[in-house]
């Protein structure tokens, strides 16, 4: 018994133990990798431009702890110490956190984070679409209480819809991990023939798991794109949805939009301007909820 303690011991021991390389135990490796970080923040400039499309990820569970963690692993699956590695969401110019808290509820679930995220507004525990008026379990609370999304903000804009290499569309939201994964012969169903709005309807998720986990820590926004440096700081994480709609102009706030006649015309037949533009912002989310905006 004592034998396997110690291994136990040494193994977690080593586990916490990275070998530095030559150029790390030199001073001049840090100051220069310093100045060439200051340089490239010095030379940065605002990207105001209108964005045409926004891309949304939320990473299940991926708090801070997790995406140190990845980091780490990439690192070491190439053969490296893992701390060092950069990832892709790295290199996003800008930082900010996202507090994640329900009205009534100190750790939230995916209902209530994902009509924060998307509709600019808190609510309650279980609750999608509605503002924190409403109350759980009262259905007769629901009327008058309803909230819309950037998604509806988006179609008034005449953004049009999500397709697959398949040519199959997805809907525009939809779950990372959840029930709703469905594969027949190799192919997702076409949801052209199935009634979304039913109350049966079980909505897409993109991997097949029965459960998923949540958090109640802040959890880190990333950004890069037209705008993206209004991600920064820490926020609620109602004020997201804001965000990426002033950045698309769509929804309120469109003082800074280029005013032109085809906007002119866009605005008289929805509430936001169609933008032209070739620009791109992502958001990239390490989130409580299951939840994936593609």
């Amino acid at each position: 018994m004592p034998v396997k303690v110690f291994t136990l011991f040494f193994l977690l021991a080593t586990v916490g133990l990275s070998t530095a390389s030559v150029e790390e135990k030199n001073p001049e490796f840090w100051r220069a990798q310093a100045q060439t970080t200051l340089k490239s923040a010095l030379s940065r400039k605002l990207n105001t431009n209108v964005a045409k499309n926004i891309v949304l990820f939320l990473g299940d569970g991926m708090g801070i702890t997790t995406i140190t963690a990845a980091r780490i692993l990439k690192g070491q699956l190439e053969n490296q110490t893992g701390e060092e590695t950069v990832m892709t969401m790295d290199t996003f110019p800008y930082v900010g956190l996202a507090k994640v808290y329900s009205v009534d509820f100190q750790i939230p679930d995916s209902a209530a984070t994902a009509t924060a995220y998307l509709c600019g507004v808190k609510t309650n525990l279980n609750m999608v679409g509605l503002s924190a008026a409403a109350q759980n379990g009262v259905c007769r609370t629901q009327k008058g209480n309803e909230v819309t999304s950037i998604l509806k903000w988006a179609k008034d804009a005449g953004k049009s819809p999500l397709y697959g290499q398949d040519l199959l569309p997805y809907t525009t939201l939809m779950y990372g991990n959840g029930p709703g994964h469905k594969i027949i012969d190799n192919k997702r169903p076409d949801i052209r023939s199935v009634d979304t709005k039913s109350k049966d309807y079980i909505q897409q998720a993109a991997v097949p798991l029965d459960s998923e986990t949540h958090g109640g820590e802040d959890v880190a926004v990333l950004a890069r794109g037209p705008m993206a440096h209004l991600f920064q700081g820490v926020n609620e994480q109602s004020y997201l949805a804001h965000a990426m709609a002033y950045a698309a102009c769509v929804g309120a706030n469109q003082q800074h939009c280029v005013s032109t006649t085809s906007y002119r015309l866009a605005e008289s037949r929805s509430s936001a301007p169609h933008s032209s533009l070739t620009s791109v912002l992502s958001v990239l989310l390490g989130s409580i909820m299951a939840l994936f905006l593609y």
